[in-house]
């Protein structure tokens, strides 16, 4: 794999999940299948279940065993054979829309150009609509009709094209043709108009899931870089990730607890309404358990380290609301596996729709059409 792409390249013998996949480009390790890896890419631009979707079906090929995308981490776990090289999946991955990114790429802000293309479709399609319907200038309406219909449809036609391209019938083609559709029959407005909506309900959908995957990174926050580790009597400022089990750490007055522990000498209230919700601190002291995330706000705490800072009750909150994503409930997959029957069902009814009236039984060709 080029460097460009390569961040951190592992081997194990078993098959486990990695608490820092949220954060990482890429991890390859030995799978739970023998003579298998497991690859994790970080990617950008998937912010609903549509490309979710498109992923998985530009990655069912032979030597790929297991596909699993993160919508909330923008993560694609694939187990694959040896004989399948990382290169190869990441072209895969991209040609749906979606690109692989390095681990600190910010995936957490508003797609700017994609607002932008929102506002400039509507904003023609409002102008078109005023042109057409009360200025009476329709070489004027047309050409904002198709300003709207192209700036909101390179948020939607690409996406299409890479739907045909994996044989795989999505609402995007669907909307493209209704918008060819609207263009043949010369309804420019309503073509307009579908475009805009489409456009507008994706742009919602990313933005919803972005703010999510902010209140994620806020999770991250509750937590230092850095702790100060007893040594004999001297204090050691280390990364919080370098800290073993049983080792003693020091925590001061109005800092966060960076690990779970038991206090092994001191008292304080702690604050532990961002992992219980409780308003009121609770006072600790030797022999009690307090938690990474938490604030020590009165004395300083030396507290014995019982977990790793990837095994913390946080840390395992993160990683639980980030697959969550990934957990569909069975009216979801019931309505997935419908989907695939009723779509090209409901699009070639359509079509017999225009066909039989027209050719049959001599309907007009426009009205049918329509």
């Amino acid at each position: 794999m080029k460097n460009d792409h390569h961040v951190h390249n592992k081997k194990d013998s078993c098959c486990g999940g990695n608490s820092d996949e949220v954060i990482i480009n890429k991890i390859s390790s030995t799978s739970f299948v023998t003579g298998s890896n497991k690859t994790i890419f970080k990617v950008l631009n998937m912010d609903c279940p549509d490309e979710i979707k498109a992923i998985n079906d530009a990655l069912r090929v032979d030597g790929i065993l297991s596909v699993k995308a993160n919508l909330m981490a923008s993560t694609v776990e694939i187990t694959h054979t040896k004989l399948v090289n990382e290169e190869f999946l990441i072209k895969r991955i991209n040609s749906t829309m979606v690109k692989v990114v390095e681990n600190n790429t910010n995936i957490t802000n508003p797609n700017k150009v994609r607002i932008l293309k929102v506002v400039v479709s509507g904003f023609a399609l409002i102008i078109g609509i005023l042109f057409e319907h009360y200025i009476q200038n329709a070489n004027t309406a047309h050409s904002m009709y198709a300003i709207s219909i192209l700036v909101g449809g390179t948020l939607i036609f690409p996406k299409a094209y890479s739907a045909l391209k994996h044989f795989s019938l999505d609402m995007n083609i669907l909307m493209t043709f209704a918008v060819i559709g609207a263009v043949i029959i010369k309804q420019y407005s309503e073509g307009a108009t579908v475009v805009f909506l489409f456009a507008l309900s994706e742009l919602l959908e990313s933005l919803s899931v972005q703010r999510a995957r902010n209140a994620i990174q806020e999770l991250f926050k509750l937590t230092p870089a850095t702790t100060f580790l007893i040594n004999g009597t001297s204090l050691i400022e280390v990364a919080v990730e370098e800290v073993k089990i049983h080792q003693v750490i020091r925590v001061k007055a109005g800092e966060s607890i960076p690990l779970d522990g038991k206090v092994a000498f001191g008292s304080s209230n702690v604050n532990q309404a961002t992992l219980t919700g409780e308003s009121v601190p609770v006072f600790k002291s030797n022999g009690d358990d307090v938690f990474a995330g938490t604030i020590n706000q009165d004395g300083t705490l030396d507290i014995i380290v019982s977990r790793l800072s990837t095994d913390t009750k946080l840390s395992h909150i993160i990683k639980l609301v980030a697959e969550s994503q990934t957990q569909r409930a069975p009216a979801q997959q019931f309505v997935d596996q419908f989907a695939k029957i009723y779509t090209p069902v409901i699009f070639i009814s359509a079509i017999l729709a225009y066909i039989i009236p027209v050719f049959f039984f001599g309907g007009d060709s426009y009205e049918w059409f329509y």
